[in-house]
């Protein structure tokens, strides 16, 4: 796992949160993708919600241009949405970095 157990991602609970706008189920949202040209996986997108896996750029930018098109959203509301996206994966990474160096530290020299 990626990031404490006590801590939910928050990468995970946006794009679970866009989703759940959109009315999809993973599976949808993984067809839709896919259908517009970024093959992806329900079991993908579902580790990417929990935490155990991080997508990377071309999946927030292919995911903003998804929800674009099917919610009929401004290209600035796109870009806001993307940029909340990237947030929340950097709060990600950062707790994985504190975490580990919290771990290294209790180990000692």
């Amino acid at each position: 796992m990626l990031y404490p157990p006590e801590r939910k991602p928050e990468f995970g609970k946006l794009l679970a949160a866009y989703r759940g706008d959109l009315g999809w189920s993973q599976s949808e949202l993984a067809r839709q993708m896919t259908k517009r040209g970024y093959p992806i996986s329900a079991s993908a997108i579902n580790k990417y919600e929990l935490g155990e896996r991080r997508p990377d750029a071309t999946f927030v930018y292919h995911f903003t241009t998804c929800y674009k098109r099917v919610c009929n959203i401004t290209p600035r509301d796109a870009s806001l949405i993307a940029q909340g996206l990237i947030r929340a994966l950097a709060l990600d990474y950062q707790a994985d970095l504190f975490a580990e160096f919290k771990a290294a530290r209790a180990k000692g020299p």
